[in-house]
């Protein structure tokens, strides 16, 4: 019991740690394309990064209404699916 406790305990703390020392960045990287750089969300100051994210395929998928479709991957046999 105490183990569960214990480990709750430490995600908490991982999280608090990130929230004070750690930073939020995003990037955009079209399919098929690769970078070393990220962009720091609040000033937007470049941050290169010790290594290469690289986007090999990206795929939306929506409801016939024209809602997003938020979760999992687009099933290939829907004929709903349009790939965006």
């Amino acid at each position: 019991m105490y183990v569960v406790h214990a480990s709750v305990l430490l995600l908490l703390a991982g999280a608090l740690i990130g929230a004070v020392f750690g930073f939020k960045a995003s990037v955009r990287i079209d399919e098929g394309d690769q970078t070393g750089r990220v962009f720091e969300s609040k000033t937007r100051a470049p941050i290169d990064l010790d290594f290469i994210i690289r986007c090999n395929e990206f795929e939306v998928s929506f409801y016939d209404s024209g809602a997003l479709k938020s979760s999992g991957p687009a099933s290939p046999s829907s004929k709903t699916d349009r790939k965006v």
